[in-house]
C-alpha cells in the first residue's frame, strides 16, 4: 500500500495476473461469500472503498467479507506494517488485486502478492509434511503389529 518504488510488474506479469483473476472469478461464482484481502495502491483507496460498499449493498451480487487494510497503519516501521498485513492475508481465504496503473507500480502490492504465495506454499508444505509423518507412523505401527 504505498506508491513509488521504481519497479513493478512487467506486461507478462500483468497478463498472467489478469488470466488468473478471471479463472478465480469463474471458480468463485458458485461460492456464496469469501474472506477477501484486497491488495491495492494507496492512491486507489477511493475506488476500493466503492468496491467495498458494493459488497455491503443488499441489492448487489458482489458478496465478500473484507479482510484487507482499511486505513494506512500509522507507523514508519515497515516491519510492523508487514506483520500487520501478513495477519490480514493469513485470515483471508483469497487475495484480490485491484489492478490499476498505480498498483502495477506499487512495491507493496507486489510484496503482498508474494506473501500470499509464500503463505499458500507454507500451508501446502505443512499439509504434505503432516501426511508424510502420518504415513511414517502408520508404517511403524504396521511393523510393530507384525512383530506382535
Amino acid at each position: 500500500m504505498g506508491g513509488g518504488g521504481g519497479y513493478g510488474f512487467s506486461p507478462i506479469d500483468k497478463k498472467t495476473i489478469e488470466e488468473k483473476a478471471k479463472d478465480r472469478i469463474k471458480e468463485a461464482e458458485s461460492a456464496q461469500s469469501r474472506n477477501v484481502f484486497i491488495s491495492f495502491a494507496y492512491e486507489d483507496m477511493g475506488e476500493v472503498n466503492l468496491l467495498r460498499g458494493q459488497a455491503k449493498n443488499d441489492n448487489s451480487e458482489l458478496e465478500f467479507s473484507d479482510y484487507s487494510v482499511k486505513k494506512a497503519y500509522n507507523s514508519e516501521d515497515s516491519d510492523y506494517i508487514k506483520r500487520k498485513i501478513c495477519e490480514k492475508i493469513e485470515k483471508a481465504s483469497v487475495t484480490m488485486v485491484y489492478l490499476s496503473k498505480e498498483s502495477m507500480k506499487s512495491p507493496w502490492v507486489k510484496w503482498e502478492i508474494e506473501m500470499r504465495r509464500v503463505k499458500k506454499w507454507e500451508r501446502e508444505l505443512l499439509q504434505s509434511t503432516k501426511a508424510i509423518l502420518l504415513h511414517q507412523v502408520y508404517l511403524r505401527t504396521s511393523k510393530i503389529m507384525q512383530i506382535l
